[in-house]
């Protein structure tokens, strides 16, 4: 379980990112709104968008949940 806070600063693109505490990029306690404890970050952001509609995650705490990252798939091929 985690507790995860939304920066209050909305960033030119209308969003308010979500962070992990701890992150290294989470803002000072005035600038963050407590979100809550949650098991997975995609739970927390869920919660989250009820206040932050625009709401997204951390690329570096939330990578999970942050639609700006830029997911690297794999795939098997099968020769025979």
């Amino acid at each position: 379980m985690d507790i995860f806070y939304i920066d209050l600063r909305t960033k030119e693109n209308g969003e308010n990112e979500m962070h992990r505490s701890g992150c290294k990029h989470l803002p000072e306690q005035t600038k963050r709104y407590y979100v809550g404890l949650f098991g997975t970050c995609n739970e927390a952001l869920k919660e989250a968008k009820k206040i932050f509609p625009k709401s997204n995650g951390c690329p570096f705490c939330c990578k999970a949940c942050c639609s700006n990252v830029v997911r690297k798939i794999t795939v098997k091929e099968t020769v025979g």
